[in-house]
C-alpha cells in the first residue's frame, strides 16, 4: 500500500512538472483569452488548483475515518 501512495505521488509531481513546463512562457494576454466556451487558460488552471485541494481535504478526511464538514 505504501509503494502505491508513493508511486501515485511520483507520477502526481510528474504531471505537475510537464504541465508547469507547457505553460512556461505563455503570455498573460493568452493565458487570459477566452476560449468558445468563456473559460480561458487561467480559469481552467485555477479550477485544476481549486480542485487539487478538495481532493487531498477529501483524502486527508478519509484517512482519519471522519466525515467532512457538512456532510
Amino acid at each position: 500500500m505504501a509503494e502505491d501512495r508513493e508511486a501515485l505521488r511520483r507520477h502526481y509531481e510528474v504531471q505537475r512538472a510537464q504541465l508547469l513546463e507547457t505553460i512556461d512562457g505563455v503570455s498573460d494576454e493568452l493565458l487570459t483569452e477566452r476560449s468558445l466556451d468563456g473559460w480561458s487558460i487561467r480559469d481552467h488552471l485555477l479550477h485544476l488548483g481549486c480542485e487539487t485541494t478538495c481532493a487531498r481535504a477529501r483524502w486527508r478526511v478519509s484517512r482519519r475515518g471522519t466525515s467532512p464538514p457538512g456532510a
